[in-house]
């Protein structure tokens, strides 16, 4: 699958067909027990009798049960169903339901047909509604019949490695090969300074080669082989769907380092503690509020992120109860962005009839210089990267929009440049992608008192927090060079796992149903990139740090 957000969906399915034990109960299931009371077996019949029940109830269809109850009084009188029949009976195990798999159970011979199949539908109850152990017997007895003690063994070995747990090991799923190495080396130097904080974690660091089936590859071993309490990462999109897919199929919770879109999902053990572009345009609009801007405008690349980014950032304004007065999208494969920001702005001379007159009365070529367009935002997001998003922004001022370059800008000069009138201002917001020493040589003045977003600030920019200044410390004493962004998050993910996992394993019991618990309501207060929560999604929430472009350098602002 190509998209993270087909992961929920993936995910839902183990949970509901996997065995997860964080997913109990459901219609039909009963959770307080597998097999009720029920009344004795019925009194053996001759097995012509026994046939024709059979049959009847084949042609009636309709109970499962009474198909089941039928086939098993051919076997206790010592015959055998035809291959036909038998496949429908198969069949009307598989409808049965809570407690009318007891009470199929009680009235089958255990070594005869269709018990075994009805034994491994119990234990498949008893492992979806947690009781692991509970499962064991009735997979023995399932394993009576040879066409299902492959199928029988495989569930015992998906037990056994669930119930086989190592409380302080963690697996950390990382690209320490292949063309993503440098990534995976900087996220490991981070983790393994959150795990020597710790003083308990167990690591041991699996391979992806940033391939997603190495990653759920990866997700297997840690469980089957390492016996893990929790998984850390991976970091890409497709190799976190893969991993969060295998992770909840065999109930480990994993803690995913991948910004991309939807990729937590809490009920079956899938978090995500890494920052996303839709956490991006929800604190972009948290940002400006703070700052008093009430009136805003989203400009962002014609994509799949692009239009998250566009729907996170109107839902947030309309929490925070100010508007979104433009909303836009560009191509960020084009060379002429002309057309897309002309959209934006509103200036197609068909649709704009003030635009209309101003070019017949002063000429195209002419017009098109002085025409000061009407903005209805004061502050407009631009989420890209620090290439895109200055192309961008110089379209702005080349179709007359005046941006802030300076705290106080200059009324007079403006109100003479646009023929007596003051236009409105536009504050420039951008993403974490603007955070790249290239983007003030290629901005120059045009991006002067613009601002952006970042979960870090960075050394050079000075540290938002302690807790920054301190793990910026750390990891240049571990590794001889300064962190950067990727680093820091990592660094948090893996302190808030960790936490976690301690907390799971001095609480005995089910150490990895008590990683999901504990992550589920998970606070971090000095953390590089600041405080964090683990939210009701399963996604981390922060705060960003705001940064400005002042006097040509970076600088962090206060708030």
């Amino acid at each position: 699958m190509g998209s993270v957000v087909r992961v929920i969906a993936v995910v839902a399915l183990c949970a509901s067909s996997c065995g997860s034990p964080r997913a109990r109960g459901g219609a039909g299931w009963s959770t307080d027990h597998v097999i009720p009371a029920v009344a004795a077996p019925p009194a053996p019949v001759d097995e012509k009798t026994a046939r024709a029940r059979v049959d009847a109830a084949l042609a009636a269809g309709d109970d499962p049960l009474a198909i089941v109850v039928a086939a098993g009084a051919v076997s206790r009188a010592g015959g055998e169903v035809d291959a036909d029949a038998r496949a429908r009976v198969l069949a009307a195990v598989d409808r049965l339901r809570g407690d009318a798999l007891g009470q199929a159970w009680k009235q089958l011979t255990p070594e005869g047909f269709p018990a075994p199949a009805v034994a491994l539908r119990l234990a498949l109850v008893a492992r979806h509604t947690g009781d692991l152990r509970g499962a064991l017997p009735w997979l023995d007895k399932a394993a009576r019949d040879p066409s299902l003690a492959a199928r029988a063994r495989e569930v015992r070995a998906a037990i056994d490695a669930r119930l086989a747990v190592a409380p302080a090991r963690v697996a950390v799923v990382l690209p320490l090969s292949g063309r993503f190495r440098r990534l995976g080396t900087e996220l490991r130097d981070a983790i393994e300074l959150a795990a020597r904080r710790d003083g308990e974690v167990d690591l041991r660091f699996l391979d992806t080669g940033g391939d997603a089936e190495r990653a759920a590859a990866a997700v297997d071993r840690a469980v089957r082989q390492l016996h893990v309490a929790a998984v850390l990462g991976p970091v890409g999109a497709r190799e976190s769907e893969a991993a969060a897919a295998r992770a909840a199929e065999l109930g480990v919770p994993i803690a995913l380092l991948s910004p991309a879109q939807h990729g937590a999902a809490p009920d079956v053990g899938v978090f995500r503690l890494w920052s996303s572009p839709a956490w991006e345009a929800r604190e972009a609009v948290r940002v400006a509020a703070s700052m008093g801007y009430d009136h805003l405008a989203i400009l962002a690349p014609r994509d799949e992120q692009g239009g998250a980014q566009i729907g996170a950032f109107r839902a947030a304004a309309r929490a925070a109860g100010v508007q979104v007065v433009a909303a836009g999208q560009y191509d960020p494969t084009a060379t002429d962005l002309q057309p897309d920001i002309k959209a934006f702005l509103g200036l197609d001379p068909r649709k704009n009839q003030r635009l209309a007159r101003y070019l017949r009365r002063h000429g195209v070529k002419k017009g098109w210089k002085t025409f000061t367009p009407d903005v209805p935002f004061d502050l407009l997001f631009l989420p890209d990267d620090y290439q895109r998003a200055s192309l961008v922004a110089a379209f702005l001022p080349y179709f007359n929009v005046e941006l802030r370059t300076e705290e106080v800008m200059d009324i007079p000069y403006l109100r003479r440049k646009h023929g007596g009138q003051v236009p409105r201002v536009v504050q420039l917001l951008g993403s974490s992608g603007w955070h790249h020493p290239g983007l003030i040589p290629r901005g120059g003045q045009l991006l002067e008192w613009s601002m952006f977003l970042d979960v870090w600030a960075g050394e050079d920019e000075g540290f938002a927090t302690e807790g920054a200044a301190s793990f910026s410390r750390a990891f240049h004493d571990r590794t001889g060079r300064g962190p950067g962004a990727v680093a820091a998050q990592a660094y948090d993910a893996a302190t808030l796992l960790f936490a976690a996992r301690r907390r799971a394993a001095s609480r005995g019991g089910d150490v990895r149903a008590g990683v999901s618990a504990a992550l589920r309501s998970a606070r971090l207060d000095d953390g590089a990139c600041g405080p964090a929560t683990v939210g009701p999604s399963g996604e981390i929430e922060r705060e960003a740090v705001v940064l400005r472009i002042d006097g040509g350098q970076f600088t962090v602002v206060e708030r």
